[in-house]
């Protein structure tokens, strides 16, 4: 077998070494990935020098480069300096007065301050325009309450609480004491909120938007919903919170048994198509026998025990009953109209109206009527005369609601705008 020959390889020529890369990464030409790092040691080979015209025409800047990684990679490596650790003394959380584990909602948020703080609005007491009045407002507070139209207002019956709506789907539970935020959710993801009801008992609000539902008081927890209600305007429950009434947009009211949740009358009567006899407003008398129901056309008195029509009124908004239910009171565009609540008999009608009209509430005593309007003003009528006490502006855009607190000593008014503002009420002896 011919031996091997051990003559050293040729070297390859200048050229060829100018040909192949000339230099590499450090870490390149380590022998192994199993070896550690070393620098390369130096070598007496005379490397081609740029200057003499010789190498592939490599410049100064690429040689700079280079030097710069070598001396890099040689460089002993600094130790971490070890950072100084001071004591610091642990932070027990304070527990927050409801916890998030009380949040069931569609968009669940902690208790919150308002987006801006409501700083109070002091005004001093408005002269009042009639000798022998009943009651005289203080606006004290001012609250940013929503960035879209408010259309939900209302004091629950027994609690601290304010509840407020916007057509952005909010609802808002305010603490009357301390006038902040304590809950905010997302109550419908469609068509926003038109209207708030608290039922009688003060355990449930019904909010009414893309569908009605049912929320648990104070916790915000949803409990149940009741289905669709496309198009529909206002609910109210029924005195015993035994019916929720819906104003319905098919030209029906919509009655639902609360204990089951189901429809259990579809109310129709009411005239007009293509939206005209949509039904806007439904109000329950205190006694529970009458529902008042208002479209663009007419409003219809119903006996609740047989679910029939009593009678036929002319079309009238703000469709409210007296506390005591003696009287039926709306608004047309000459004024306000007074019926017999519980047969629909025309008895007064009020015309001296120095404001374009919109919603009314009367005082839980029934001794003052409050009307919003259309140009900002809150308006205050004495309910046993029907005279006319005081306007006290206050909005810049319409005021759509108006709620009094079961006291009676707190007037809330809210408009377009979003603001909700809280009046005080001070009852006045009338003059003999």
């Amino acid at each position: 077998m011919p031996r091997q020959s051990t003559s050293p390889s040729p070297q390859p020529s200048v050229g060829a070494q100018h040909a192949a890369p000339a230099h590499r990464h450090p870490r390149a030409s380590s022998p192994s990935s199993n070896t550690s790092f070393q620098c390369p040691r130096p070598t007496n080979r005379k490397l081609p020098s740029p200057y003499k015209g010789e190498g592939p025409g490599m410049g100064l800047l690429p040689t700079l480069l280079i030097l710069l990684i070598l001396l890099t990679a040689c460089a002993p490596a600094t130790p971490a300096p070890t950072p100084t650790t001071t004591a610091t003394p642990a932070i027990t959380p304070t527990p927050s007065a409801t916890a998030a584990s009380d949040f069931n909602l569609i968009a669940p948020l902690k208790p919150i301050k308002p987006t801006r703080t409501p700083e109070p609005f002091i005004l001093p007491p408005l002269a009042l325009i009639h000798p022998s009045s009943a009651g005289q407002l203080t606006l004290f507070l001012q609250i940013p309450a929503h960035t879209d139209i408010l259309t939900g207002l209302a004091f629950s019956p027994n609690a601290p609480i304010l509840a407020t709506a916007s057509r952005d789907g909010k609802v808002t539970y305010w603490d009357t004491e301390t006038w902040y935020a304590i809950r905010t959710w997302k109550a419908d993801r469609g068509e926003g909120i038109e209207h708030l009801a608290f039922s009688p008992d003060g355990k449930s609000l019904a909010s009414l938007g893309g569908q009605v539902n049912l929320w648990e008081v104070p916790s915000g927890r949803i409990k149940r919903s009741l289905g669709g209600a496309t198009f529909s305007w206002q609910l109210a429950f029924s005195p015993d919170g035994k019916f929720l009434a819906a104003a319905g947009g098919v030209r029906a009211v919509i009655i639902r048994d609360l204990a089951t949740g189901s429809v259990v009358q579809m109310l129709f009567g009411h005239e007009g198509s293509h939206g005209a006899g949509w039904v806007t407003e439904v109000a329950f008398s205190p006694t529970g026998k009458v529902l008042a129901s208002s479209a663009s056309r007419e409003t219809i008195l119903w006996d609740t025990n047989t679910w029939q029509e009593i009678q036929r009124l002319p079309r009238i908004a703000g469709v409210t009953f007296s506390p005591d239910g003696k009287y039926l009171l709306g608004s047309d565009r000459y004024g306000i109209n007074i019926y017999v609540g519980a047969s629909g008999q025309l008895i007064r009608w009020i015309r001296e109206i120095p404001h374009p009209l919109g919603c009314l509430a009367f005082s839980p005593d029934g001794k003052l009527l409050a009307i919003g309007s259309y140009d900002g003003f809150v308006m205050l009528f004495d309910a046993t005369t029907w005279k006319h006490l005081a306007s006290f502006p206050g909005h810049a855009d319409p005021v759509y609601r108006l709620a009094f607190s079961p006291d009676g000593k707190l007037l809330a008014s809210g408009s377009y705008d979003g603001m909700v503002l809280i009046w005080g009420i001070t009852q006045l002896d009338k003059t003999p």
